[in-house]
């Protein structure tokens, strides 16, 4: 499924048009929430009680705001969903790829929780060399750190701490 662009639309109207239109005798959201650039819904099928995830990807071009939407059960490879949503979700079948979607989200969730502890002097692993974080790079910047094998200084964005993990 495509992107749907509307010029001149808010963030706001968006989120008000996605939730009303889940708002049929089929479907309910019950909360949504923005993580990750995405609007996240948890929905319910009215007629089971069923609540699954919708993850809203949302992007501006060329002044239009654009949504392309999808349910976990298509494999979005997108894991800033809250877990505050995961928790009103029905548990998936065994075997269906929303269960291992959910798993991939606490494990997203997991690892930023472990880096927003990390500290200036902590020591870190990626990609075969270990880094010394020696300071902040600024505010959505990552950290400047020192290779340990040989003195050079980088800057490791955000996305790159994540996957790192903590030395031993």
């Amino acid at each position: 499924m495509g992107w749907s662009f509307a010029q001149g639309q808010t963030r706001a109207a968006l989120v008000e048009e996605l939730d009303r239109g889940m708002l049929t005798e089929k479907y309910t959201v019950q909360r949504g929430a923005w993580g990750g650039g995405c609007y996240w819904q948890a929905v319910k099928v009215n007629d089971t009680g069923a609540v699954f995830i919708v993850c809203n990807l949302v992007k501006r071009e060329d002044g239009a705001l654009g949504v392309k939407s999808m349910s976990e059960a298509a494999g979005p490879s997108y894991y800033a969903c809250p877990l505050s949503l995961l928790a009103l979700a029905t548990e998936p079948a065994p075997g269906m790829y929303a269960a291992e979607w959910r798993e991939r989200v606490r494990e997203h969730h997991a690892k930023r929780q472990a880096t927003a502890t990390l500290a200036a002097g902590a020591v870190v692993n990626y990609a075969g060399h270990s880094y010394r974080l020696d300071a902040p790079a600024g505010p959505r910047k990552g950290w400047i750190v020192t290779r340990v094998s040989d003195g050079r200084a980088f800057r490791m964005p955000f996305r790159q701490l994540a996957d790192a993990t903590p030395a031993q």
